[in-house]
């Protein structure tokens, strides 16, 4: 078992350091070129769509772009730029062990990653569901102002935090009302950044914390926390972390989260309470060992079950919700 739970390492100042601000600095320039160009070519698609009438599917399908073309070109290629220079200095950074600092750059090169994804899309409204591009003419009709009353509180946000559309998001930030949508949540207790954390889309999980707005835990507890007594002091102190910034807010090291440690230890209840703060029960350690298989190899079959149990409801809900709507309701087991 790892001495400690969680990833620690210091950090080295100097040239590498104000190399690393200066890169950053740059991406950041290259950002706000990739928000302009995504807020005018949503408003271009939106407004075409109203103007063509009919099926909104229809009039996207035959939206031509060609005028956005060049500078598209060019935003991409200022981000692969910046991507290539910050994965450069997170090379360097690993070599120096200033763990902090690679900890930082790979967010960032993270970030230019998904960024880059975005920039592959035919356009930026093609493939939505036909109620979510309702939602989206909506709020470009009514200058802005959001509805409410989402299924199962579902909103756009929480869909496009869900797929990953960063360009989507920003356009929504900049709404009547579009910061309060961060903060909201589905009938789930879920923001949209407990499913920006859920598909592994980090950076955008950090663009809506540190541009958007999201401040409030990703995940509304609504279990009492179980005895745990006898708990290592260690490990206490990271369930109150966890508690109080959300699952993913823990760096664990070598892949041993406290599902693992609490199944190896048939901490049942505790188990049950890790999954509903959002850990991952489908995760691996660095042995390649998920939670379920601590608990099947030190004699605990029915934690191990019920591991699996979670972790096979996850796969068939976490990507469930095809698109926001109004009426209807959702459910499933809780772990």
């Amino acid at each position: 078992m790892p001495n400690s739970p969680t990833e620690s390492g210091g950090s080295f100042g100097g040239y590498l350091d104000s190399r690393a601000q200066q890169a950053r600095s740059r991406f950041e320039d290259a950002q706000q070129e990739a928000n302009r160009f995504h807020g005018s070519s949503i408003e271009a698609q939106l407004r075409a769509a109203i103007e063509a009438g009919g099926g909104l599917t229809e009039a996207l399908e035959q939206w031509d772009g060609r005028g956005f073309e060049r500078e598209r070109q060019a935003v991409k290629s200022a981000l692969a730029s910046s991507m290539r220079e910050l994965q450069a200095l997170c090379n360097e950074a690993q070599v120096g062990h200033d763990l902090e600092l690679v900890e930082q750059l790979e967010v960032d090169v993270q970030r230019c990653r998904e960024e880059l994804e975005l920039f592959d899309l035919p356009s930026p409204l093609a493939g939505l569901p036909e109620s979510l591009l309702e939602a989206f003419v909506d709020i470009y009709a009514n200058d802005g102002e959001l509805n409410s009353g989402w299924d199962s509180g579902f909103s756009p946000m929480h869909w496009c935090a869900q797929h990953g559309r960063r360009d989507l998001i920003e356009f929504i930030h900049q709404q009547v009302g579009g910061k309060e949508m961060a903060n909201s949540r589905d009938e789930k207790g879920r923001t949209p950044v407990f499913y920006a954390e859920r598909g592994e889309r980090l950076g955008l999980a950090h663009y809506l914390r540190e541009e958007v707005g999201a401040s409030v835990p990703a995940r509304e507890v609504t279990g009492r926390r179980p005895n745990i007594g006898g708990i290592p002091a260690r490990y206490f102190q990271v369930l109150q972390q966890v508690e109080s910034q959300g699952w993913h807010a823990v760096k664990w090291k070598d892949g041993f989260t406290m599902l693992h440690w609490a199944a190896e230890r048939s901490y049942d209840d505790l188990c049950r309470y890790l999954i509903e703060l959002g850990a991952d029960p489908s995760a691996v350690d660095g042995q390649g060992r998920t939670a379920a298989d601590c608990a099947e190899r030190s004699g605990h079959s029915e934690i191990a079950n019920m591991i699996l149990e979670a972790s096979n409801y996850r796969r068939k809900s976490v990507y469930s919700s095809a698109c926001p709507s109004r009426g209807g309701s959702a459910g499933g087991p809780s772990f």
